[in-house]
């Protein structure tokens, strides 16, 4: 009986290639580094799928009523906890906390979106502000899409929670800009032991605040002279 390894295809080797068998237990490492590679890809496909989705069910938003017609489109966006909007993009209904404050989780999923309309001739910028994540997880693994791209994002501490940062490029048209959220992990306050709660919570929603750049001055004009003036 031949003990000759099975010939894999070099698909099958590139990805056995990335495990370490020098060990059960640095292969179990392995396998649980590429189950979060994978679990994290697939995240944001999910966001981006999301967000094209979004994008076509408000095309015909877009165009005006006149063929032609320019479309006026705000300088600043503020979408808090109460605006309904939120209910079928990954937040639960709206709450209240004990100050009578309103606010949403995010959930059952790690990805959630917001869809709003902002001029970006002259680019821009955003702020998500949150008071805080259900599961221990860090600020710092909060992960961004832009109209489906990857964004960088800056996240800071500040009274009562987190900030978020980004940018809003320039964009010519009037399109909806999509911005979608991948929080590191969600829990439940049941399994942290503070309610009897069993949903599965990501972070806990103030609000989102976007605001266009002012446009660029134009340069004086330039007056020519004639010779002798």
């Amino acid at each position: 009986m031949s003990n000759a390894s099975p010939a894999v295809s070099p698909a099958v080797a590139a990805i056995l290639a990335r495990f370490d068998r020098t060990s059960p237990d640095n292969l179990l490492v392995s396998l649980a580094a590429e189950i979060l590679r994978l679990t994290r890809a697939h995240a944001d496909l999910a966001a981006r799928l999301q967000a094209v989705e979004q994008l076509q069910a408000i095309a015909d938003r877009l165009l005006p009523d006149a063929p032609g017609a320019a479309v006026a489109l705000p300088k600043t966006v503020v979408i808090d906890a109460t605006q309904s909007m939120l209910d079928a993009s990954g937040f639960y209904p709206l709450e209240f906390d004990k100050d009578g404050n309103p606010l949403r989780w995010t959930g059952p999923s790690k990805e959630f979106s917001l869809t709003f309309f902002i001029d970006r001739s002259a680019g821009g910028k955003f702020k998500l502000s949150f008071s805080r994540f259900a599961a221990s997880v860090s600020a710092s693994f909060m992960r961004c899409l832009l109209d489906g791209k990857p964004a960088d994002i800056a996240v800071h501490d500040q009274r009562g929670g987190f900030e978020l940062s980004g940018v809003l490029p320039p964009r010519g048209d009037s399109g909806a800009t999509v911005l979608s959220f991948i929080v590191p992990g969600t829990s439940s306050l049941a399994q942290l032991g503070q309610s009897t709660d069993q949903r599965q919570l990501g972070l806990c929603f103030q609000r989102l605040t976007a605001q266009s750049s002012p446009a660029p001055e134009a340069p004086p004009a330039v007056r020519k002279t004639k010779r002798g003036e």
